[in-house]
């Protein structure tokens, strides 16, 4: 269900909360991050993400820093002039979801969105109920195999590139599928969009190399195959030569892989 939020101000934070309810559990903001610290699932200089119990359930809790590790630390001035001048990501976050919502796609519900800053260098926090659903890459739907899974990808991702959106990341460990409503979830929203006409099949393109790359590294080449395939069955896009530009790109990217390991 979509839910545009309300205002949420604590401190020096300042963007939005899902109700009153969730606005009295972070009501001092500073306070509740230092009393809750969660279970930390991913770390980098940049942002962390981490999994904390709340009295009304299980969230997720990005903390986003900097907009790369080079850029907080200097090392990439583009980066961190990105980062210091762009607008919240947090808030981008939560409209990205309150969009997919309204659009009728699934994906992790939005809490909390904010934004403080430390001198000119901002940070964000964006908080979104926890699913609890196995990512793709770990578990297989119940019923399919790999091209199964691969056919139900192609098919979904048509459906989704077709309303507009571009995912940020659209790999097998940021989707998971809900067996009841038969449909995927999407995780990792933070850089999910609406991208402008003219830029869109661009934006489609890289999701689909980006899947394939995921899916090649999981199963296989013919797999990773399949999945363009079906796509393309469904939005006679891309054709066959494009196909092979983007698995030849992943089977690249695969081989560079194992030369550096």
């Amino acid at each position: 269900m979509c839910n545009n939020g309300v205002k949420f101000h604590s401190g020096a934070w300042k963007g939005l909360v899902a109700d009153q309810e969730w606005a009295a559990i972070f009501q001092d903001l500073d306070k509740w991050l230092a009393d809750n610290p969660g279970e930390m699932v991913v770390h980098y200089d940049c942002r962390d993400v981490r999994r904390i119990q709340t009295p009304k359930g299980v969230v997720y809790l990005k903390d986003i820093r900097h907009l790369t590790d080079a850029g907080m630390h200097k090392q990439d001035r583009f980066s961190w002039c990105k980062w210091i001048f762009r607008g919240s990501r947090a808030i981008e976050t939560w409209d990205a979801c309150q969009a997919l919502l309204k659009s009728g796609f699934q994906c992790p519900s939005p809490l909390l969105a904010v934004r403080c800053r430390n001198g000119i260098t901002p940070r964000d926090i964006f908080v979104s109920a926890a699913v609890e659903l196995p990512n793709l890459w770990d578990v297989i739907p119940e019923g399919m195999d790999a091209m199964g899974l691969a056919e139900m990808l192609g098919e979904s991702l048509q459906v989704f590139h077709s309303a507009g959106f571009a995912h940020g990341d659209c790999i097998l460990r940021n989707l998971c599928y809900d067996d009841e409503g038969k449909c995927v979830v999407y995780l990792d929203n933070d850089r999910t969009w609406l991208p402008p006409f003219f830029f869109r099949q661009f934006q489609q393109k890289r999701n689909l190399a980006q899947m394939s790359y995921s899916i090649l590294k999981r199963f296989d080449e013919a797999t990773s195959r399949h999945f363009l395939e079906c796509y393309a069955r469904a939005n006679s896009w891309p054709g066959e030569a494009e196909i092979q530009e983007i698995l030849n790109g992943a089977i690249a990217r695969r081989d560079r892989k194992k030369r550096k390991e």
